[in-house]
């Protein structure tokens, strides 16, 4: 694709990383376009967003979903369609009607649930001769059962779609029955019991295009919201992952942003947990970078983020970072870190997002659920059910 001025539509305007590569695209002389299927989108007051669009969910309507963007790509002239949340299964989905009006930075249905569904990722990682946790299929509560008892013991129980580990156990002996009695497993709604593996936890995240690596970085993990989502972010080299990465994607032609959850040993063996082949919060390592040149040019060199950027979600550090964790190292990461949302150049995104928060807490209220599952309610991809 010609790397000329562009009109670039972003979906999933509700999240940071669309308000960061938003900038991003902006700051180059890209006209930019975001559509979400919730009013509250943190991009909305950007100034560096030419128009905002509530479209429908595709959760709830996906033909409505699609038609909406086709009429927005149609209508604004598109020339780049990238997804950053979970609505990229239900674009990889309806790729090739999309396609016909636009470019569409994600890969096909097919690959992009075989990487999300996290009993299948794992063959897919041994397939490439990659270490991966030992991992077993449940469908039943008695197999859940003797899927632990063939792991030790001990294990970590989550559901086969599942994001944010908002549904992740560890279970042992102890706790077994308890964690039985709080989860709903069955033939359509499996779970995964896999090898607990202990060590240094690390994020990854790689744009690839045409199946050339052109953006990645990764960050050891900190502070993060409840279980899973990290809210600190600090690029520390690590030729691992590297390595890892460019052997996993060897020999493919996929296009996309594509995210690791790892675990490091003692030893210094990388065991990859779960893949989420969308936009993450590795795009906000890329501050002051060319990033949108990864999208657009697959003939350019790996972009990196400079050595030590260091960045934060001052909102949810001062809420949900302290809690549990040494408060001399909390201090030093939240003075020595810049926040992500806060922009001199772009100011209301910063004010907006208590609006944009205080609207999911409500909805997680209404809904009887977290604030962290509300943000993902009317996008998230749990199988082809439609």
């Amino acid at each position: 694709m010609s790397i000329e001025k562009q009109h670039i539509l972003l979906t999933g305007g509700r999240a940071p990383v669309t308000l960061d590569l938003a900038r991003q695209f902006h700051s180059l002389g890209h006209k930019v376009y975001v559509a979400d299927s919730v009013p509250m989108q943190l991009t909305s007051l950007s100034n560096a967003v030419c128009k905002s669009f509530v479209i429908t969910s595709p959760v709830a309507d996906y033909n409505g979903f699609i038609q909406d963007l086709l009429t927005i790509i149609h209508d604004y002239k598109i020339h780049l369609l990238i997804p950053t949340c979970e609505e990229v299964f239900y674009i990889g989905k309806g790729k090739a009607q999309l396609e016909a009006l636009c470019h569409v930075f994600c890969s096909d249905l097919h690959i992009l649930s075989q990487l999300h569904e996290k009993f299948s990722f794992t063959e897919l990682v041994r397939s490439k001769g990659l270490k991966a946790p030992e991992t077993l299929l449940a469908k039943t509560s008695s197999e859940i059962i003797s899927a632990i008892k063939q792991l030790g013991g001990e294990a970590v129980l989550k559901p086969v779609f599942s994001r944010f580990a908002s549904q992740v156990y560890f279970v042992n002996q102890n706790n077994l029955k308890h964690v039985i009695h709080l989860i709903n497993v069955s033939e359509q709604y499996p779970y995964v019991v896999q090898e607990r593996i202990i060590g240094k936890s690390f994020c990854s995240y790689t744009v690839l295009k045409d199946g050339m690596i052109c953006a990645h970085s990764h960050y050891p993990v900190y502070f993060t919201a409840g279980k899973g989502a990290s809210i600190t972010f600090e690029y520390v080299e690590h030729k691992g992952i590297e390595q890892w990465i460019s052997t996993f994607f060897s020999g493919t032609n996929l296009t996309g942003q594509f995210a690791f959850d790892f675990i490091e040993t003692e030893n210094g063996v990388l065991y990859p947990l779960e893949c989420n082949p969308r936009a993450t919060s590795g795009v906000h390592l890329f501050k002051g970078l060319p990033l949108p040149k990864a999208f657009l040019n697959s003939s350019c060199s790996v972009l990196k983020p400079k050595k030590s950027t260091k960045v934060m979600l001052i909102l949810a550090m001062l809420t949900m970072g302290w809690s549990g964790t040494h408060f001399l190292k909390w201090c030093k990461t939240f003075l020595n870190s810049k926040d992500i949302i806060w922009s001199s150049k772009d100011m209301k995104p910063f004010f907006h997002q208590f609006y944009v928060y205080y609207s999911f807490y409500r909805l997680a209220k209404k809904n009887h659920i977290s604030p962290i599952q509300a943000t993902t309610i009317d996008i998230e991809w749990n199988g082809d059910k439609q």
